[in-house]
């Protein structure tokens, strides 16, 4: 005798989760979330949109932190990558008449920018206003480039 299988409304839903995971997984560039390979602690990090551009001998770089306060925002240069991170902390109370309406939020912005040349570290300037983390790398001058005649 066949057994039946028991209904499960949800199955159909669960199917179509798998098939945009899987999609997701084979294309990560399309979400702005961090890929799944990460620790579970960088779970819900999101990484910020950026433009990057190449203006007078420096790399300016703008970057949308929306939530953000400056104290928690941290941008460090390692060789030639640049790293951002920020955490947005938001904790809201209102108090009324037989009520209290509390609402928090949390998230986390990471995104690490390889840089297309040597920088000079120590005339990094960063501005953060608005939401938008503006930065400028000064380049540093360009070693000269000796030709190899080839024997």
């Amino acid at each position: 005798m066949a057994r039946r299988r028991r209904f499960d409304p949800y199955e159909e839903m669960r199917k179509v989760w798998d098939w945009v995971d899987t999609i997701l997984e084979e294309a990560p560039h399309i979400g702005r979330r961090i890929p799944e390979t990460t620790t579970r602690r960088d779970i819900g990090t999101v990484a910020p949109y950026v433009d990057v551009a190449e203006k007078e001998g420096k790399i300016v770089i703008r970057a949308d932190i929306p939530g953000a306060k400056k104290e928690d925002i941290s941008v460090n240069v390692k060789d030639d990558m640049l790293e951002i991170s920020a955490e947005r902390n938001e904790d809201k109370e209102e108090k009324g008449e037989g009520y209290v309406r509390r609402e928090r939020a949390y998230g986390r912005y990471y995104r690490a920018i390889p840089l297309s040349a040597e920088v000079d570290k120590e005339l990094v300037n960063a501005t953060f206003e608005d939401g938008v983390l503006s930065i400028e790398l000064p380049k540093m001058e360009g070693k000269d480039v000796k030709k190899i005649e080839i024997k």
